[in-house]
């Protein structure tokens, strides 16, 4: 998700300090194993983001590059939290459970003890790590000291709730 954040913050031009500042932004870069430059410098080297260089008044500057704009568009228009609960519907309760518990910071031990206590048999050789790795990985849920739903997370899980049912 860093690299779609990233296209999308470039949409406008940026130097090379609010980039790197934006970069720093997010939580998924406080695990990573690359610096914010590397990061940047795959952008540009993959075509996702130009870099103009610096002239007499006009510092160094990233914006997304078209193609990048091509896929900022269609990322957007992408809702993978529905489309792995489709893929798994014997699943999606879980999904939903998982999402419901993040709406407050919930430790990785947390949601294996209450997925491991819920009375419901996983499937063989699916650990509760699972959904918070495929959860994560569709921008629903992201750690920040504690595991906590997204902007994304929180819209799917308001459009998953019927009408009448209330969660904590």
């Amino acid at each position: 998700m860093v690299f779609y954040k990233l296209l999308d913050y470039c949409l406008v031009p940026r130097t090379v300090e609010e980039a790197m500042r934006e970069l720093q932004s997010y939580p998924a870069m406080a695990t990573a194993l690359h610096s914010p430059s590397i990061v940047l410098q795959w952008m540009v080297q993959a075509g996702g983001i130009d870099c103009t260089e610096a002239q007499e008044k006009q510092p160094q500057c990233y914006c997304t590059s078209e193609a990048g704009k091509v896929i900022c568009e269609e990322e957007k228009n992408n809702d993978g939290i529905s489309r792995i609960m489709a893929a798994e519907p014997d699943l999606q309760p879980l999904y939903l459970q998982v999402l419901q518990a993040c709406c407050e910071p919930r430790s990785r031990e947390a949601l294996e003890s209450m997925l491991e206590a819920g009375g419901v048999q996983l499937p063989a050789g699916i650990s509760p790590s699972y959904f918070m790795d495929r959860l994560e990985s569709v921008d629903a849920i992201q750690w920040q000291g504690g595991w906590r739903l997204t902007e994304r997370g929180r819209a799917s899980l308001h459009l998953s709730i019927p009408v009448g049912s209330s969660h904590k």
